[in-house]
C-alpha cells in the first residue's frame, strides 16, 4: 500500500509540472514575436516590445527539468534496487523492466530536444527586447514552441509511464523478498522409513532361551511310577 501511494504521488506531481510545461510552451508559441511586431530602425536593426513569451519558454523549460529530474531520481532508485535486479531475471518482469528502461532513455531524448528549443527560442525572444537592438532582426520559426510543447508532453507521458511499469513490476512481483503468485511450500520433514530389523544378538543368550522349558521349574513332562 506504501509503495502504491508513493507511485500514485511521484506521478502526480510529475504529471501536474510536465502538464504545466506544455500549457506553457502553447502559451510561447501564441505569444511568440512575429515579423509584423519588429521594428526596423533606420540605422540598422530591429527592436520590438517586450512579449511575454520569452517568461513562457523559460517557464516551460524549467518545470520541465524539474518534472523530468524528480521522476528520474525515483526511477533511478527502483532500477538500482535489489528487487529491481531480481525482477530482471523473472521472464515477464524482465521484459516489463526493459521496456521501463527504454522508455525512460527515450524521454531524455525527447527532453533534451524540448529543453535545447525553449532554451534558444527564449534567447532568440530576449533580442530587441527591452530597448537591445537585434542586427539580424530575428524571430522565432513558427511552430517551434509547439514542436517544444508537444515533445514535452512525450517526455512527461514516457518517464511517468515507465516510471509507474517499473513500480508495478516490483510490487507485483516481490514482496518483502517474497515471489508472490507463487505458492509458499514449506518443507516437511518426512521420516525415513526402514523395514522392520530383527533383534541383534551382541554375544548374548536370553535367559531361559526362547522356546524352551526350564528344568526344576515344575515343567518336567517325566512320569514317574
Amino acid at each position: 500500500m506504501a509503495l502504491e501511494k508513493n507511485v500514485l504521488i511521484v506521478s502526480i506531481i510529475g504529471g501536474v509540472l510536465g502538464s504545466l510545461s506544455v500549457l506553457l510552451g502553447y502559451s510561447a508559441e501564441g505569444t511568440r514575436t512575429r515579423f509584423s511586431d519588429l521594428y526596423v530602425l533606420s540605422g540598422g536593426g530591429c527592436v520590438h516590445e517586450n512579449g511575454p513569451a520569452f517568461g513562457l519558454a523559460l517557464g516551460a523549460a524549467f518545470l520541465l527539468l524539474i518534472a523530468q529530474i524528480i521522476i528520474s531520481v525515483f526511477l533511478g532508485c527502483g532500477c538500482c534496487s535489489r528487487n529491481g535486479q531480481q525482477s530482471a531475471k523473472a521472464g515477464q518482469a524482465g521484459n516489463k523492466r526493459t521496456t521501463s528502461i527504454i522508455m525512460f532513455c527515450t524521454s531524455w531524448v525527447t527532453f533534451a530536444i524540448s529543453f535545447i528549443i525553449f532554451i534558444l527560442g527564449a534567447m532568440i525572444e530576449a533580442k530587441g527586447a527591452n530597448g537591445n537592438v537585434d542586427e539580424n532582426c530575428a524571430v522565432v520559426i513558427p511552430g517551434r514552441f509547439a514542436i517544444a510543447a508537444t515533445l514535452a508532453l512525450a517526455t512527461v507521458s514516457l518517464s511517468v509511464g515507465a516510471y509507474t511499469l517499473l513500480k508495478s513490476t516490483n510490487g507485483t512481483n516481490h514482496a518483502d523478498g517474497i515471489a508472490i503468485g507463487v505458492p509458499s511450500q514449506t518443507p516437511q520433514t518426512v521420516a525415513p522409513q526402514f523395514p522392520p530389523q530383527k533383534p541383534v544378538n551382541h554375544g548374548q543368550e536370553y535367559y531361559p532361551p526362547p522356546g524352551t522349558v526350564p528344568q526344576g521349574y515344575g515343567y518336567n513332562t517325566q512320569s514317574y511310577a
